[in-house]
């Protein structure tokens, strides 16, 4: 039975060590299982532009990636192949690795693959990525070094754990594992990927603060205000927070500047180390969730909120989550399955693991005393009486007057049974009957024993299908060969042997455990030197010898959202289209860049956000488009890839001609957000001819994106370089 723990544990300094620099094994679980969810997410809104972002056929094919938009050292295997098919597996691939990470199977070679699969995507199109992708990176980086698997997943399930060893494991003993680990009880862990991930966020929050040196932070507290003036940004929750006072959002403001530069102190408080640490983990995640609500920011809001929970302690999950789940009718439950049963042994492990507290025995029939039954039910009908299903509650009377059953007097007949339960209340429920109590006391699928409780067709089909269902014991041999493998012959010669190899395996295992962790040590000073030299303090940057690290791991980052203030303006784009007949037409309103269905054209301001499509192209446009010191060539392929894409789709006369990509500048007002904006002269970015028409009625039209230059268009509006 689970010991519970005493304020002499949570005092002693093991456990604050483990606490401030370490985590807990359900908080690593949990975080993978969202990480993974998350990529998949990802992944699913990137394939809508799977042709525009990643192939040769888009906007930044490979042979413009290569002329100054990629390091020569970054590691992407999406740079093998250009093609649309090749990418689309690569994408199902990530698909596949993202889901097995999150369910954790083959967890040594999952979490580095899901961390080399992204930073290849990543890789590939560097200019449509943002805080979010960079944070998303780091963690799955650092992952690496951490026992992924070692809690609720489906390598935990195969190593076939059993919960009666798990259990006798001491609160208060530390264990050297896998990858460097030290292990202190069922759950605390610690190795110097432990504290590198939460230094991760030390450093991101903290480097973040000292970006931030506009009056807009420091003394007006008006960011948050502007920030939510920024029509792509703006979320329609935002739209209802621009009436809130200027007062509040100056407290927001503020308080959000001091606390991403003082509240991961928290995070290593020696003084009630446990709830401090809670604390600090739930106030970051709020306030990435309300930035989440109110901002469109892409990964910036699941990344951090589902990275913050591997740094839960085990006071968070021994006091909050499971100190109400911890009730005598599943401390005091036991479920027995027939061990020769491939079937019964494989779901009541995959139950234990993901569907029950870890306290609930789940134990092989072989383990369960034979008894005689006092207050029992027979098999096929413990919990069905008079055509009505009967499952004793918690509390509930165990009176045989109330549920009258036939005494049950002889010993169990183990081998007949699949499934044995024992509740709190001495009831022994046998086969499905022991399936719906086991149901009735998950944490998670407890309200399914419903169906079995008041459905007689469904309880009668599985009573049924365990009565058709005959199992018989395990052959002789296999009980034998269980036996054998049991037993040790000893002599003088084994027993050398035996601790010969164990004397080598635990140098091995010691050997192995600092190396692991002195190069995961190597990536922290790395990347606390090169936070540093972002802020100007250029003591600690790492020498030029060891710049390869930061082009083959691409641990490259700026934490400077919004910095030193976020931008008193918005903007939006007119896409001014002229068809080979003549007609005027709008390409970006209506989500025309993306439908390819053109729209009058008129200088009426658009819906921004809906018009970009995603975060990706916002981003495109954003540092690739408007600042980007090459946006030339960026703006020449952009061009070539709409005249292509339109001119696929409609023929003749309707054929896309000529373009122009207009951006439009309208100034806000950080005091009033419904003040009158100024709107700034248009600002033409690019004008792209997509072919060149004939000089007379015999030649052809070359095709839209792929002519060339002909004397009869040439002029000082359509320049040479403006034509692919």
């Amino acid at each position: 039975m689970h010991r519970e723990k005493t304020p002499k544990d949570y005092k002693s300094w093991s456990y604050v060590l483990f606490t401030t620099l370490g985590m807990d094994l359900r908080s690593i679980a949990t975080y993978r299982f969202f990480i993974g969810l998350t990529i998949i997410w990802d992944l699913i809104n990137r394939w809508g532009d799977l042709k525009a972002h990643y192939t040769d056929n888009g906007v930044l094919p490979r042979s413009l990636l290569f002329s100054g938009f990629t390091n020569e050292l970054w590691i992407s295997i999406h740079m093998a192949s250009g093609n649309i098919v090749f990418e689309g597996i690569l994408f199902a691939i990530h698909c596949v690795i993202a889901f097995c990470y999150s369910i954790g199977y083959k967890m040594n070679i999952m979490s580095f693959l899901l961390w080399f699969w992204t930073i290849s995507l990543q890789n590939r199109n560097i200019i449509v990525l943002h805080g979010g992708d960079h944070i998303v990176r780091e963690l799955l980086f650092f992952s690496i070094f951490l026992p992924l698997g070692e809690c609720y997943s489906v390598d935990n399930y195969l190593r076939q754990k059993s919960a009666k060893k798990e259990l006798r494991r001491k609160s208060n003993r530390i264990y050297l594992e896998d990858k460097g680990t030290l292990r202190r009880g069922k759950y605390q862990i610690l190795n110097v990927g432990t504290f590198a991930i939460a230094f991760q966020f030390v450093l991101m929050y903290t480097t973040s603060y000292y970006h931030k040196t506009g009056i807009e932070w420091t003394s007006e507290g008006t960011s948050a205000l502007i920030a939510l003036q920024l029509d792509f940004f703006r979320t329609s929750i935002g739209d209802y927070m621009l009436y809130l006072p200027l007062p509040l959002f100056q407290v927001i403001t503020i308080g959000t500047l001091w606390y991403e530069l003082l509240g991961s102190l928290l995070f290593f408080s020696p003084i009630f180390s446990g709830p401090a640490r809670v604390i600090g983990v739930v106030l970051y995640q709020l306030m990435h969730f309300s930035f989440g609500l109110c901002l469109r920011l892409g990964l910036f809001g699941p990344g951090p909120v589902f990275g913050l929970i591997m740094l839960l302690p085990t006071w968070f999950w021994d006091e909050i989550v499971f100190r109400k789940l911890r009730t005598p009718s599943r401390l005091n439950f036991k479920f027995y399955y027939q061990d020769g049963c491939n079937f019964c042994s494989s779901f009541a492990q995959i139950f234990s693991q993901f569907f029950l507290i870890p306290e609930t025995a789940v134990l092989p029939l072989e383990q369960r005393e034979e008894k005689q039954e006092t207050n029992g039910y027979q098999s096929h009908s413990s919990y069905h009486f008079n055509g009505e299903l009967k499952v004793p509650l918690e509390g509930e009377s165990n009176d045989l007057n109330a549920h009258p059953a036939p005494f049950v007097s002889e010993p169990i007949p183990q081998p007949e049974h699949w499934f044995i339960s024992e509740d709190h209340l001495g009831r022994t429920s046998y086969d499905f009957a022991a399936v719906v109590a086991l149901l009735r006391i998950s944490p998670f699928l407890w309200p399914f024993h419903f169906f079995a409780k008041y459905s007689n067709s469904v309880y009668n089909f599985g009573e049924s299908l365990f009565q058709q269902t005959h199992l018989h014991p395990p052959p002789d041999s296999i009980q034998l060969e269980r036996k054998r493998k049991s037993m040790i012959p000893f002599s003088s010669k084994n027993v050398n042997r035996y601790l010969a190899k164990k004397f080598f395996r635990g140098l091995f295992r010691y050997v192995k455990a600092v190396l692991w962790n002195f190069v995961s040590l190597v990536f922290v000073w790395y990347i606390f030197g090169l936070n540093m030299n972002n802020i100007h303090i250029k003591y600690f940057y790492p020498p030029t010898e060891a710049h390869w690290l930061l082009g083959a791991f691409n641990h490259d980052q700026v934490w400077s959202m919004f910095s030193p203030a976020p931008p008193q303006y918005s903007w939006f784009y007119h896409i001014e289209g002229e068809l080979d007949n003549g007609t005027k037409i709008e390409l970006f309103a209506n989500e025309g860049l993306f439908t390819w269905e053109p729209s009058p054209f008129t200088f009426e301001k658009p819906i921004v956000w809906r018009e970009l499509k995603n975060h990706r192209w916002f981003k495109y446009m954003e540092n690739g488009i408007n600042s980007h010191p090459k946006n030339e060539q960026l703006r020449l392929y952009f061009g070539s890839y709409v005249c292509k894409e339109y001119n696929a789709l409609h023929h003749g006369t309707e054929r896309l001609y000529t373009f122009s990509l207009h951006m439009v500048t309208e100034d806000t007002n950080k005091w009033d957000p419904f003040a009158p904006r100024n709107r700034r002269p248009v600002q033409t970015l690019w004008r792209h001819l997509c072919f060149e028409r004939p000089k007379n009625e015999t030649e052809t039209a070359t095709p839209g994106g792929a002519g060339t230059q002909q004397e009869a268009t040439q002029s000082e509006e359509y320049p040479e370089e403006m034509m692919l």
